[in-house]
């Protein structure tokens, strides 16, 4: 199984196409070539630090969304909730408004509290994806989740991780200007 091999890191050509915004063609031409049951082995093998092509993916929602439609309904849950071997998420580490909206949209698909847990799933840190937004558009999407599931914001803004750090420190501490803007915005309501 060619699809299958991986290199030093440990990732497969899947991964390393998710990781290259130039590659969607590319990436959608190796999923169409591969069967089912390859496809299901491919995309949730993880490299040497634990993570998935979700993962690993930087692209915009069009490949996330790839990557999903091809895992099996039955493994879509497990894909999306994967924890890499420092406990991050695809939710952790997106950098794209409309990837957390294709993760949200698809765990939409499962009972209620999935979308929930994908906020409040936790990494080795104690920071959940709040946490480590990168872009107001990002902390909107999570707090927009929040809201559309009749949950008051304040204590996930407040939450703290294993440091004592809420996302206010998180954010400062990150140079992230326009998170903690937003987060004064949206709790001054």
């Amino acid at each position: 199984m060619l699809a299958g091999q991986t290199d030093r890191k440990g990732q497969t050509a899947v991964q390393a196409l998710s990781q290259n915004t130039m590659s969607r063609d590319a990436l959608e031409y190796l999923i169409d070539e591969l069967d089912c049951e390859t496809i299901q082995h491919v995309l949730t093998k993880t490299d040497a630090g634990g993570r998935t092509a979700l993962h690993t993916s930087t692209c915009p929602a069009e490949t996330t969304k790839l990557l999903i439609e091809n895992i099996s309904r039955k493994q879509r849950k497990e894909f999306i909730l994967a924890q890499d071997l420092q406990g991050i998420t695809a939710a952790h580490c997106t950098r794209h408004t409309d990837v957390m909206w294709t993760l949200q949209e698809t765990l939409k698909e499962f009972p209620d509290g999935e979308q929930k847990k994908l906020i409040c799933i936790r990494n080795s840190e104690g920071n959940t994806p709040l946490h480590c937004v990168r872009t107001p558009e990002v902390a909107q999407a999570i707090i927009d989740t929040l809201w559309d599931l009749g949950e008051h914001i304040d204590p996930y803004v407040f939450e703290k991780n294993s440091r004592q750090q809420t996302i206010f420190h998180t954010a400062s501490i990150a140079g992230r200007r326009e998170v903690i803007t937003y987060l004064n915005r949206v709790l001054s309501y």
